[in-house]
């Protein structure tokens, strides 16, 4: 009797988790959006991925990585629902790692947070669609 009340409890905790990453994904762009112009008074953003270099880059990559683990972490019912998770999973962390500039050139950057200052070290620029790729 307790075994099924387990199994009954995993289960729900489980359908949970999923409805929560799906709702991230589905909210991402409204969140964006409103939180900039609630916050920052900044106006629409041309793609989703220009809210990188705004003030909401914070909720913009933290979603992004909250759905790409998850994704990883996502055991499905067959082994191609396992391919397809880790497949989006790297997707979702290319686009938060790889933002776009906008002209093409892509930047790989490391921010440190070092005696409450912010430090960008530029690793280096790729020319060519990374960004667009993860996309």
């Amino acid at each position: 009797m307790n075994d099924n009340r387990d199994d009954q409890h995993i289960s729900a905790s489980y359908r949970k988790l999923r409805r929560t990453v799906g709702l991230l994904g589905v909210s991402l762009p409204f969140v964006l959006l409103f939180c900039s112009l609630v916050c920052s008074g900044c106006k629409l953003l041309p793609t989703i991925s220009d809210y990188y270099y705004s003030n909401m880059v914070d909720i913009f990559v933290g979603i992004l990585f909250t759905i790409g683990w998850f994704l990883f972490a996502y055991e499905g019912y067959e082994t191609r629902d396992n391919i397809a998770g880790n497949f989006a999973c790297f997707f979702a962390l290319g686009v938060a790692l790889f933002p776009t500039q906008g002209t093409g050139i892509v930047m790989l950057q490391i921010k440190l947070d070092f005696c409450g200052g912010l430090i960008s070290y530029k690793l280096g620029s790729v020319k060519g669609g990374v960004h667009v790729e993860e996309a």
